[in-house]
């Protein structure tokens, strides 16, 4: 479950580095 959680956090990061 936690994992899951770091997952997230680091698909987001990179979709912020995407979109800047």
């Amino acid at each position: 479950m936690r994992l899951q959680s770091q997952r997230s956090a680091e698909e987001f990061q990179a979709m912020l580095a995407r979109g800047l």
